[in-house]
């Protein structure tokens, strides 16, 4: 009996400890797992398809959307620094206008406009506006600017560029 006893414990044993190392794995596969890779502005430019969207904005965590429908597209905007450059003053729910290289729910944007203010973060063929700029360049004030692209956020008919995410609602 005493064997049998010993035997059944050993059993036990190795059961516990396979499942023990079963679930560890199973936990440490899950917390490892990524989030789902966002493509840059860049690949956007490279593979997306130049597109004019419209619709209210939408602020998420830092990032800017234009939603359509049941749709979030994240804006691609850019560096900080060069918002901040050129002004970027956005306001959720207020309609906005944007043109760029879109890919999935992804806008690299070339010309955002929301109400008489017209921003600029990338050139026609989608090189950034911020790519190159030196302290004191692309200011974005009111016919300022300069740089590579020249000046950031004029009224209607100036020049600019920037990056984002998007997603379904």
């Amino acid at each position: 009996m005493k064997m049998k006893t010993r035997y059944l414990s050993a059993i036990t044993s190795a059961v516990l400890a396979v499942g023990f190392l079963v679930a560890t794995a199973l936990v440490a596969r899950a917390g490892s797992h990524e989030p789902e890779a966002r493509p840059r502005g860049r690949e956007i430019v490279r593979i997306g398809t130049r597109s004019t969207l419209s619709g209210p904005l939408k602020q998420d965590r830092g990032e800017w959307f234009v939603v359509i429908g049941e749709h979030e597209y994240e804006l691609h905007l850019g560096n900080h620094e060069y918002r901040r450059r050129i002004g970027l003053e956005l306001e959720a729910g207020r309609e906005a206008v944007v043109d760029g290289f879109v890919y999935g729910h992804d806008v690299a944007v070339i010309r955002l406009t929301v109400g008489d203010r017209e921003y600029h973060f990338r050139k026609d063929d989608g090189t950034p506006l911020w790519a190159g700029l030196s302290e004191g360049e692309g200011s974005g004030k009111e016919g300022g600017g300069g740089g590579a692209g020249g000046g950031g956020g004029r009224r209607a008919g100036g020049e600019g560029e920037g990056e984002g995410r998007g997603r379904s609602q």
